[in-house]
């Protein structure tokens, strides 16, 4: 973040973290396992899979 009179006249600046999306790292064959059950686009699948199961 930068505070200043203009683009070129800047009187102070700071890192500033935003709350965001977070990116998940891309599924390959070089990750652990405890990482494919975290993944944002495993769980979904795998929940619905088991549910399915018990039906």
């Amino acid at each position: 973040m930068h505070v200043g009179e203009n683009v070129q006249t800047v009187f102070a600046s700071m890192p500033l973290d935003l709350a965001g999306d977070l990116l998940a790292k891309p599924l390959t064959l070089d990750i652990t396992v405890g990482e494919w059950f975290g993944h944002a686009s495993v769980i979904p699948a795998l929940t619905e899979a088991v549910t399915a199961g018990m039906r």
